[in-house]
């Protein structure tokens, strides 16, 4: 005969021996339990929230702009009434009366030359900011001599033409320049000062030598 098939669950339950008042409380616990159905629940699934800041953050953007474009546009139409009008500044130079006058506003004796290639019309005396003392000679037919003196060896005459020939009279220590072997500048230095004169008319290396030498 076979033996029956032991529960282990059983025997375990055979070893657990409870007290009347432990049993009391369990059978009390398993009345008062509510073992009826109860109503299934209703799972709802989550929907995250719609971000609504984002619309009323880029309704307020377009706000902002809105009113800076309607601030703007009085503003630039009065632009042009209030703009302040630019402020002229002086000239760098000024012209005076007399040789003697004209060494008094570059703070140094101004000589002339000693000759010109034509008759004298007229004479005029400038003085510049940076210390150049300017006559210009005026004759017949419009023929003009324009001489500086500057303090330095530096060139003076402020003419930046690109002259094709160019000579050196050592007698005179002065440099013409020109083209065709005729010569319009003439520049030289003492050491002390520079000069310059350039004509209207442009004359030969000999001309220029026997207009140099006093």
């Amino acid at each position: 005969m076979d033996k029956p098939e032991k529960n282990p669950y059983r025997e375990l339950m055979e070893q657990v021996n409870l007290t009347p008042e432990a049993r009391e409380r369990i059978l009390t616990n398993v009345q008062q339990a509510d073992l009826s159905p109860q109503p299934e629940q209703k799972i709802v699934p989550f929907r995250p929230q719609k971000q609504t800041w984002r619309r009323w953050a880029s309704l307020a953007a377009c706000l902002v702009v809105v009113m800076a474009a309607v601030l703007a546009v009085p503003q630039l139409r009065a632009e042009p009434n209030e703009t302040t009008p630019p402020q002229l500044t002086g000239t760098p130079f000024h012209q005076v009366d007399t040789l003697a006058a004209l060494s008094d506003a570059v703070g140094f004796p101004v000589t002339e030359p000693s000759a010109l290639p034509f008759d004298l019309v007229n004479t005029t005396y400038t003085a510049y900011d940076e210390g150049t003392a300017e006559i210009t000679y005026t004759g017949p037919d419009d023929q003009t001599a324009t001489y500086r003196q500057s303090l330095g060896t530096a060139d003076n005459s402020g003419d930046y033409t690109l002259y094709k020939d160019t000579q050196v009279i050592p007698e005179n220590n002065a440099t013409l320049k020109g083209q065709d072997q005729s010569y319009t500048l003439a520049l030289w230095t003492d050491g002390t000062y520079t000069y310059s004169l350039r004509l209207s008319s442009a004359l030969s290396a000999d001309a220029w030598q026997a207009l140099l030498t006093p």
